[in-house]
């Protein structure tokens, strides 16, 4: 176990834990240190005290924790690479220490890495115990908020508009209105008037975003993507593949000339191709903990540029608030 703050504690992940775990476990430590750095060698000190084998093992044992460390930092290198400036995490130039950079150097893809990081573990997590997880009510507040995210990392990855439909909608809109709203914008097909008979109860028809890349001259052929965020790990058995039919047929007079690019949205790293493949093909393009942050990045410069609308992207201030707020509750720290 590493101290936080006072009698709280992250768990230790086990002797051969996954990268991706390793990392995430110095992250965390980090976010939550007051010198907001993590050093390598305490998870291999805290790994030390779990190895359970015999004493004349031991070179063995000194050759297991250094590849550990080593994996670890490769890990952390191999996130900033990948998310190039949406990345909050570096490692120092002696490779002992894993540093966060300071909340005014942040961009938003900072932010929302930080928040996925603390959503992914708020449940059933190997390393974050009860009490340094998000309380209930929190966490219904970061369902909302991680539907910013996948907005604004829609509109980032289909330089494009970009707006949320998932239930519930901030402007207190029924399903149908906020349809026509947004395909006023789409223009690509004619959404129904009203709605079929049956479906006045529908909340969001499975699907919680939609964004496109626009062309010059608004005819049908619109490259377009309709996604889902899952904010929890039943992500699995959530695909929007299974919607987008029955979002066409039921809603619209005349459905969109192009097929719909599906896409799920989580807060989780998926770091194994393998599995990474296999959902690929069963949910469409994945935008995980991986890739999530530096898309949603390229929003703010997207609306400066005049694309748009791209819905929310005031709200981020709001994902900010929830982790700075999060991060204080844990230390013990005042709330403003």
């Amino acid at each position: 176990m590493t101290k936080v703050q006072g009698e709280l504690f992250l768990a230790v992940p086990e002797v051969g834990a996954a990268p991706a775990l390793l990392a995430d476990w110095l992250e965390l430590t980090a976010f939550l240190s007051a010198e907001r750095k993590a050093l390598l060698n305490q998870l291999m000190s805290n790994q030390d005290l779990q190895w359970d084998t015999p004493v004349e093992d031991v070179s063995e044992e000194d050759e297991a924790l250094e590849d550990t460390a080593s994996i670890a930092a490769g890990e952390i290198e191999r996130r900033g690479n990948v998310l190039d400036g949406a990345y909050p995490f570096r490692m120092t130039a002696d490779g002992r220490f894993v540093v966060m950079d300071d909340e005014p150097d942040f961009g938003i893809g900072d932010f929302i890495y930080l928040f996925c990081l603390i959503v992914d573990h708020a449940k059933q997590s190997q390393i974050v115990p009860e009490e340094l997880a998000p309380t209930s009510r929190e966490m219904l507040v970061a369902r909302d908020l991680f539907q910013v995210c996948a907005t604004l990392a829609a509109a980032g990855y289909c330089v494009g508009p970009a707006f949320s439909l998932g239930f519930p909608r901030t402007d207190g809109s029924g399903f149908l209105k906020k349809v026509a709203e947004i395909w006023g914008h789409f223009k690509d097909g004619k959404p129904r008037e009203r709605p079929l008979s049956g479906t006045a109860d529908v909340k969001d028809e499975g699907i919680d975003v939609v964004a496109w890349r626009s062309r010059r001259d608004s005819s049908p052929g619109t490259l377009y993507l309709l996604g889902q965020a899952a904010s929890g790990h039943n992500w699995q058995g959530k695909s929007v593949k299974e919607h987008i039919v029955v979002f066409h047929e039921e809603w619209f007079e005349v459905a969109p000339a192009m097929q719909a690019s599906p896409a799920l949205f989580i807060p989780e790293m998926l770091d194994d191709e393998d599995i990474l493949r296999r959902f690929t093909r069963s949910h469409g393009q994945i935008f995980h903990r991986g890739r999530l942050p530096f898309d949603a990045d390229q929003a703010p410069a997207l609306a400066k540029a005049g694309v748009g609308p791209i819905e929310r992207i005031d709200d981020v201030a709001e994902v900010k608030r929830w982790l700075l707020d999060y991060r204080k509750r844990v230390r013990h720290e005042d709330v403003i």
